[in-house]
């Protein structure tokens, strides 16, 4: 019958059907339905025409995403945004892309392609929230895909250049935002600084950022235990970022107790405050690693 003719959302239902059928050509079967919508081959009788939606692009990203194929989904954003409106990607859009790429890092073991990957992540979310400050209200990030970017940046195995710039620009960006930063963003940040500046000759650069970071973190009050346990006593190399070195940093940022109260603010769970007894440890330098 004319009235049982299927429209976008059965299109959608059996591209999300493919999505969701972890076959090796899950993604690619779900991408010639919504190829068979763009091309108007699914015309019922030349009067019904079913054309794609945003929900059909952001279907078909999923299925590309859980394939690890970050480059196909960046595509189809693009694609999207090649038809001057006609479908405009949305929030969901955005958030897959970052994931994407932000997965993308930390499933290579190749460490150029994991920055290349973390940058692409970072260049995505800035174009999100360009687009949100010039009007469109519909678009907007959710907190997690800055966290996801810092994360990434944090525990890949690159210690490259660019990553704490990526670091810093999303941190700072987060700040920024309504969503504002936790002390996990401190925890990726002191992370990512840690092995970027790890040389001999980033000793400056490194007692710079530390100092600043850690006073920024107090003003805040969002200063962890695994923060302090992050500086005091994780990884240290024979020049550079040396166990001495460590100690001697430890000494001039944490003084002696008493702490001030503001450092206590906000703080809860397994991130809580720490003790007179974890700083006076960390100045000695042997804080476990519990």
């Amino acid at each position: 019958k004319e009235n049982c003719a299927p429209d976008v959302l059965s299109y959608n239902a059996v591209i999300k059907a493919w999505a969701k059928s972890k076959r090796l050509n899950s993604a690619d079967r779900a991408e010639w339905w919504l190829r068979k919508m763009i091309d108007g081959t699914c015309q019922q009788q030349s009067v019904h025409t079913v054309r794609p939606n945003v929900n059909s692009f952001n279907l078909v990203m999923e299925a590309f995403l859980q394939l690890n194929d970050a480059s196909r989904v960046e595509d189809l954003l693009r694609e999207m945004d090649a038809t001057d409106g006609v479908i405009t990607p949305n929030s969901e859009s955005f958030s897959k892309v970052i994931r994407a790429w932000t997965r993308n890092a930390l499933n290579t073991s190749n460490h150029s392609l994991q920055s290349y990957s973390i940058e692409n992540a970072r260049r995505w979310l800035e174009e999100l929230l360009q687009r949100e400050s010039q009007g469109q209200s519909e678009l907007g990030p959710a907190p997690e895909l800055f966290s996801s970017i810092l994360k990434s940046a944090a525990t890949c195995h690159d210690d490259s250049e660019s990553l704490l710039s990526v670091g810093q620009w999303t941190f700072w960006a987060m700040r920024d935002s309504r969503f504002g930063v936790n002390s996990l963003a401190y925890e990726w940040l002191l992370d990512i600084g840690l092995k970027v500046l790890a040389s001999q000759k980033d000793n400056k650069r490194r007692e710079d950022f530390l100092i600043s970071l850690v006073e920024q973190c107090c003003r805040d009050g969002l200063l962890s235990v695994r923060f302090v346990k992050s500086l005091s006593s994780g990884r240290v190399f024979d020049e550079g970022w040396t166990a001495g070195e460590r100690e001697r940093i430890c000494r001039q940022i944490f003084g002696d107790a008493p702490f001030p109260m503001h450092w206590s603010r906000n703080l809860c769970g397994r991130y809580s405050t720490p003790t007179p007894e974890d700083f006076c440890v960390a100045k000695q330098g042997y804080l476990s690693e519990e």
